[in-house]
């Protein structure tokens, strides 16, 4: 029984020691976007630079999508403030629509890749789905 606690408590106190290691990858772009005072299309804009390799062609049309898709989804917080099913549904369609966009500005890699940053790995969902 000692053999099993003392066991454990050497792994759980490796496990520790070990995750103290760990660090976050973008830190450094944490760290830039903290540095410079942005809003939520420009910060998006150059995460998107630094996460997904854009070229300088790619990043002006990201630029103003990222534009774009922010007044948009401003403009549904505010008209349906006071209904928050419909505003997650223009939310949602909003960004589907956004999605639908960047797949024809970025590589089939760009848009998975951006996808899981975004939460929603789902690729399927917006390149196969259309309306």
């Amino acid at each position: 029984m000692k053999k099993i606690i003392l066991t454990t408590a050497i792994c759980l106190t490796q496990i520790a020691t070990f995750s103290q290691g760990l660090h976050v990858t973008d830190d450094k772009l944490d760290k830039q976007v903290l540095a410079v005072s942005l809003n939520g299309p420009a910060m998006a804009t150059v995460e998107m630079q630094k996460e997904l390799l854009l070229d300088d062609a790619q990043y002006v049309q990201v630029t103003q999508l990222n534009q774009d898709r922010y007044e948009q989804l401003e403009k549904a917080a505010d008209t349906f403030a006071q209904d928050p099913i419909q505003r997650s549904r223009a939310m949602r369609d909003i960004n589907l629509e956004n999605d639908k966009a960047l797949r024809q500005v970025l590589t089939q890699t760009q848009l998975r890749y951006f996808l899981e940053l975004e939460g929603r790995q789902n690729a399927r969902f917006v390149t196969e789905n259309d309306k």
